[in-house]
């Protein structure tokens, strides 16, 4: 991802990713924004997200690294946000057993 940076505010240029884990990122509203997260659906394990009022996801895919079975891979999802200050927040778990959480603030103007 690239970002430039004002203060303590980073200014996406580009998607966000694991390197991202609690930083706070300024957006545009309105604006589209991916978020990348690594992932492998044949272990169980799967993101999930916790809604937030003012992000919404435009769309949401998982991408295998190859086609060989139980290939991990990226999961995407494009967000738009409102203006305001926005904790998005996925937890990589299998049912009730979560094994990793990561959270970016979307701040939107």
């Amino acid at each position: 991802m690239k970002t430039t940076m004002n203060n303590r505010m980073s200014r996406i240029l580009g998607t966000l990713g694991l390197g991202d884990q609690g930083r706070s990122v300024a957006v545009d509203a309105g604006v589209p924004v991916t978020l990348e997260l690594t992932e492998n659906p044949s272990t169980g394990f799967t993101w999930c997200r916790r809604m937030v009022t003012g992000v919404t996801v435009n769309e949401a895919g998982f991408t295998p690294e190859s086609a060989a079975i139980g290939s991990g891979g990226q999961h995407a999802w494009t967000l738009t946000a409102r203006a305001g200050t926005w904790p998005v927040t996925l937890e990589l778990a299998r049912g009730r057993e979560a094994l990793r959480k990561f959270t970016v603030i979307l701040v939107a103007r």
